[in-house]
C-alpha cells in the first residue's frame, strides 16, 4: 500500500458519508456536502475511469435548496435497466428515499416512496440491492427486529415485513450486495447474541432473494 493521502475535501463543508460504486470500468463516488453536522446538505457525485487515479469535477445531484434535498448517501447499485440507484437519508433525518439517474449520473430524480414512513417509526441508513425479479430490497437501521422492505416501482412505493435479524443501533450500518452468483449477501451486527452466540458482526446469505 502507498501512504494514505486526502481523498476528497471541500472547504467549509462536511464531506460526509462516502459511497463508492463500480459500474463497468467507471467508479462513482457519492458524498454529502453538509453545512451543519450532516444536515443543511446537498449531495455530490464524481467519477473515475482510471481506477481512482484521477477524478471528474464533482457535480451536485440535488441542491440543498431543493425542497426534497437529501443528506447522507447510504448505499448504491446499478439497476437491471442501467439506472444508477442511491439510497439516502433525508436532510434533518426527515425521510429516507432513493435518488436515481437514467443518464449515467448527469441528472437525478428523487423517488416518492419514503422508507421511514413505511417503517412507521424512526429508521435510517437503508441498505439496498435489486432482486432477480427486479424488486428493490431494503434493510433499515434502528427498529428491532430489522425491517426488510420491497419496492416494485423503483422506490415510488414500499411494502414491509420483519426480517429474522436483530435491529442495529447508532454507529452501525448494514450492507446488502447482490453477488454474481445471484445470491443476496447481508452484512450486519448482532447486538443481542440471537444470531451469532455472544454477538458481533455476521454475514447472512440468501439463495432465494431474501425470502430465507
Amino acid at each position: 500500500w502507498e501512504p494514505a493521502s486526502p481523498f476528497f475535501d471541500v472547504p467549509d463543508v462536511n464531506d460526509h458519508a462516502p459511497v463508492l460504486l463500480t459500474a463497468g470500468k467507471r467508479i462513482f463516488h457519492f458524498a454529502t456536502q453538509s453545512l451543519r453536522g450532516w444536515d443543511n446538505a446537498g449531495n455530490v457525485v464524481r467519477y473515475s475511469d482510471d481506477n481512482g487515479v484521477t477524478w471528474s469535477k464533482p457535480t451536485t445531484m440535488l441542491s440543498r435548496d431543493d425542497p426534497r434535498h437529501l443528506s447522507q448517501p447510504c448505499s448504491a447499485f446499478v439497476a437491471k435497466n442501467g439506472h444508477l440507484v442511491v439510497a439516502c437519508d433525508g436532510d434533518l433525518h426527515k425521510d429516507e428515499r432513493l435518488i436515481t439517474s437514467a443518464d449515467g449520473g448527469k441528472t437525478w430524480r428523487v423517488a416518492a416512496g419514503d422508507m421511514r414512513a413505511t417503517a412507521g417509526r424512526y429508521a435510517i441508513h437503508p441498505a439496498v440491492a435489486q432482486r432477480d425479479d427486479g424488486q428493490i430490497i431494503n434493510f433499515l437501521r434502528d427498529p428491532d427486529p430489522m425491517p426488510v422492505q420491497l419496492s416494485r416501482d423503483m422506490g415510488e412505493t414500499w411494502t414491509q415485513k420483519d426480517s429474522p435479524f436483530p435491529g442495529i443501533r447508532g454507529g452501525q450500518k448494514a450492507s446488502a450486495l447482490k453477488l454474481q452468483s445471484k445470491a443476496l449477501l447481508l452484512i450486519s451486527m448482532d447486538n443481542k447474541g440471537t444470531v451469532v452466540g455472544k454477538g458481533g458482526t455476521f454475514a447472512a446469505l440468501s439463495l432465494d432473494d431474501g425470502e430465507t
